[in-house]
């Protein structure tokens, strides 16, 4: 099971670099920056593969995402990532944003089964058979935006939402304490990740 490291220790494979010859070198500069020997939890951001232009993020002009012509099958970036937990140089490994049909393929191909799946996951976004089936197949869930994932175009404050509002007077919360805390049953097997601006 994965257990907690040390803060930092949990990083993405960017999605600018899954083909096979371009995830260990990723991998080694992610190491060299943080100036660690390994890492807890290393794991694939995204199955698309953008084109590698030296972008952190590289769109086109009309502010589409710059895919790689040529991608790689997600099998091929994985097998990199299976060399790097082998190596010790990654305790754990996993993937981020997969849907149920993708992981499900990655599952059954993989001679390490992806052990984690960072997904969107809040009340209002509960992903239930994702869920499920991550649990029936063994592979945790961590919740990444646990209180909302609020795009630019949403005008949306989950601290002004009735529902929450009365979840967290009932319990004598704060909303955000309410949010992570009720129902119980919902957060008891997931894990979760809050993302600042």
């Amino acid at each position: 099971s994965i257990t907690g490291g040390g803060f930092g220790s949990n990083f993405l494979l960017s999605h600018t670099h899954h083909h096979a010859q371009d995830v260990t070198p990723e991998f080694q500069q992610t190491l060299k920056d943080l100036q660690l020997q390994y890492l807890d939890l290393y794991l694939m951001h995204h199955s698309f593969c953008v084109i590698n232009n030296g972008e952190m993020f590289p769109v086109n002009e009309d502010g589409t995402r710059k895919l790689d012509p040529n991608p790689p099958p997600v099998i091929e970036t994985w097998r990199e990532m299976e060399k790097i937990k082998e190596a010790g140089l990654a305790k754990h490994i996993g993937v981020s944003n997969f849907k149920v049909q993708l992981l499900n393929d990655l599952y059954a191909a993989a001679k390490i089964k992806p052990e984690d799946n960072q997904v969107e996951l809040h009340p209002y976004h509960q992903q239930n058979g994702l869920v499920d089936f991550c649990q029936k197949k063994g592979i945790h869930v961590t919740a990444y935006s646990p209180l909302m994932h609020i795009g630019q175009s949403v005008e949306f404050d989950p601290f002004k939402e009735p529902i929450l509002q009365k979840i967290a007077a009932k319990h004598q919360k704060s909303i955000t304490q309410s949010n992570t805390q009720i129902p119980h049953s919902f957060w008891m097997s997931n894990t979760l990740l809050f993302l600042s601006n």
